[in-house]
């Protein structure tokens, strides 16, 4: 009988001050649940989405009598198990990478598994269509390796590679139709050897970004390639140092003046092996690149563009304070500077593998955990977006006179690192509306001019861009000429 098993979050808080940029945050967030699934044996969820009902759907691995299958878990949104489905049991290896949910309410999974009719190499890959219910619907296989895919309007695009020999890899992109045939596939070249996809995004204008790497004399770099709607390439750019630099993170973005992506590099930053995230122009040449990590090896799998900024899912192996390795949620802003970051982990090696931002603003992470639960077991972290704090009392001009125009200030913090939104009561029965955003931290200051004798009760309060709000601040009394009570201003 397979079992769930929730457990107490142990998180260690990190400030790695070799590489934490400066007036960043290392924040304690609020864990709202965390829960593993699996059983006795070795288990995993490499993707998670959450879903239009509130819950959530993951996909990963599970292992009975050492066969491992693709599995899909479907919870609720406490993270208790409301069905599961395991298919294509395999006795050597077998990875589902991308989950989805699709228009009809189902849900469509990708990935590679072990095959020994693979041509060249030893994998090949599946798409696989589940109902609503979990019932499979159906199952393709190809000898192409898809790691991504999305639902269009019309059937899906995945992204992957495929093998022209042995030694010879090409990135890819596949049109597929509504029941996972497919219509078309273009493969983009950079050169003899190892040129992979493993991350897709959409473009404006109907396009598709494809990320990965490509080899080159002695080492790897970095690759993005845009293409039009119907997979021409239009470009595509190589980034990288002297040593190796690769990107397999899943998904990569647009931005409002380009795009960006993330991946993982030798020649940069201060570590074997640190983070990389590269923004580019809407030409994909390189506008600015930042590194995140410690001394050894920092892995990234998972990249989520969020309301004002990039959440990053970071495993820190061996590097880790307490295990060898634990999972890393950094938030960085538009401009890639670090807003916060935080560690879950225990005292063995705990893995993370996709962030997805929730409706409330919170975020949900994926992975894997030797620390708690089974041997290996799966699991979800919920964390909960939390209100700003309660703004600081404003401050200006206690007395004045009416029909002129004073100032007043306040600023209070969001422990996400979220973009924050002002509202001042007047007192006079007028009030601002929603000003903003503004940085958390940043002092907010606003004008006002009262036009009658009399004494006002002003005060402010705040809230984040997914609209949590926070109680209102203490007040500040002020008082034009005229003196009147507080209690008659509060009637």
């Amino acid at each position: 009988m397979r079992k769930k098993r929730e457990v107490v979050l142990v998180a260690f808080l990190m400030v790695f001050t070799s590489f934490v940029a400066a007036g960043s945050k290392s924040n304690v967030l609020q864990n709202e649940w965390d829960k593993t699934y699996g059983g006795d044996e070795y288990d995993f969820l490499y993707c998670v989405q959450q879903t239009a009902d509130g819950g959530y759907i993951a996909s990963g691995v599970t292992t009975q009598s050492e066969i491992q299958y693709a599995w899909v878990i479907k919870l609720d949104g406490n993270g208790d198990v409301e069905w599961e489905k395991k298919e294509m049991g395999n006795d050597v290896y077998i990875q589902p990478s991308y989950i989805q949910q699709t228009s009809d309410g189902g849900y469509i999974v990708c990935g590679v598994f072990n095959s020994p009719d693979a041509k060249f190499g030893y994998y090949k890959s599946f798409l696989w269509k589940l109902d609503d219910e979990g019932n499979t619907q159906w199952i393709k296989t190809f000898y192409e390796r898809l790691w991504v895919v999305f639902e269009t309007s019309d059937g899906y695009i995945g992204g992957g590679y495929d093998a022209l020999s042995n030694n010879d890899y090409d990135a890819m992109l596949m049109k597929l139709n509504s029941m996972g045939n497919m219509e078309w596939k273009k493969l983009y070249r950079y050169g003899a050897g190892y040129d992979y996809g493993y991350s897709l995004g959409k473009t404006n204008d109907n396009g598709y970004l494809i990320g990965g790497y490509v080899s080159k004399a002695g080492d790897t770099d970095m690759w993005l390639i845009k293409t039009d709607e119907n997979g021409n390439k239009i470009w595509a750019k190589t980034y990288g140092g002297s040593k190796d630099d690769w990107s397999a993170a899943r998904n990569c973005f647009q931005t409002s003046d380009g795009y960006i992506m993330a991946g993982e590099t030798k020649s940069f930053g201060n570590g074997n092996n640190d983070v990389w995230i590269v923004k580019t122009d809407k030409n994909g040449n390189m506008v600015w690149n930042k590194t995140y990590g410690g001394k050894r090896d920092d892995r990234i799998w998972g990249m989520d563009k969020v309301f004002d900024g990039y959440l990053l899912c970071i495993t820190k192996a061996y590097s880790a304070v307490g295990g060898t390795a634990d999972i890393w949620i950094v938030k960085i802003d538009e401009n890639g500077e670090m807003l916060w970051n935080q560690t879950f982990g225990g005292s063995r090696e705990d893995r993370g593998y996709y962030i997805q931002q929730t409706e409330n603003g919170g975020y949900i992470v994926a992975g894997r955990t030797e620390s708690f639960g089974g041997s290996s077991d799966g699991w979800l972290i919920k964390v909960e977006n939390v209100p700003p704090n309660r703004p600081e009392r404003p401050q200006g001009e206690a007395n004045g006179h009416i029909n002129e125009n004073y100032t007043y200030s306040t600023s209070t913090i969001d422990s996400n690192g979220d973009e924050i939104y002002y509202m001042w009561d007047w007192g006079d029965n007028t009030t601002t509306g929603w000003i903003g955003p503004f940085n958390s931290g940043e002092t907010v200051k606003m004008n006002h001019t009262w036009k009658e004798k009399g004494t006002y009760i002003v005060r402010v309060k705040a809230k984040d861009v997914s609209g949590k709000e926070s109680p209102w601040s203490d007040p500040m009394v002020v008082t034009m000429p005229k003196k009147v009570t507080i209690l008659q201003q509060l009637e």
